[in-house]
């Protein structure tokens, strides 16, 4: 038996504001109603939802979808569902590099101090590394292209970690940089 404790489903990437309006505006009132019943649904079995992802320029009522199915979600410990909503790798470094210099400049951080483990405190997955587990990581694009997804915690769970559990380092071939 498979037991994973976090789980992050890709729905909706900071690109897709790009779509047509009247697609956009049909996936939004999609995640309203699905959250309206899969919350419930998901609380019976114990699973805690968690959005991941800029908030800005979401619609206020999905908004409230969001926040409805947290708090209804949030004691909850059988598993953890990140749902990534406007989200896009690049704006999670951006967003984490940004609150690091914010607290650089209020003096609760020393850039001396910044680590891999002080950077990925700043992540939005922040939490995920504080439990004893690697989280899967699954997205709906129907190729090996990881489309600005959470590359560095993605990369690391499915590479680096293979090697640290034998005990190897890794060799980095420069072909593969190119």
């Amino acid at each position: 038996r498979c037991e994973i404790k976090v789980l992050t489903l890709y729905a909706f990437s900071t690109e897709n504001w790009t779509r047509p309006e009247d697609e956009i505006s049909l996936l939004m009132r999609t995640l309203i109603s699905v959250l309206g019943h899969k919350a419930k649904e998901l609380h019976r079995n114990g699973v805690k939802i968690h959005f991941i992802g800029r908030r800005e320029g979401i619609p206020a009522a999905v908004l409230e979808a969001m926040k409805q199915a947290m708090f209804l979600t949030k004691d909850n410990g059988t598993m953890t569902l990140n749902i990534a909503f406007n989200y896009g790798a690049r704006a999670e470094i951006i967003d984490a590099i940004k609150a690091m210099n914010q607290d650089i400049i209020q003096g609760k951080l020393q850039k001396e101090d910044i680590n891999e483990s002080i950077f990925q405190s700043y992540l939005y997955t922040k939490y995920d590394s504080e439990q004893d587990h690697n989280p899967l990581y699954e997205h709906t694009k129907v190729c090996d292209e990881w489309h600005n997804y959470q590359v560095f915690a993605e990369w690391y769970t499915n590479n680096v970690q293979k090697f640290l559990d034998k005990g190897e380092i890794p060799k980095i071939d420069k072909d593969l940089l190119s």
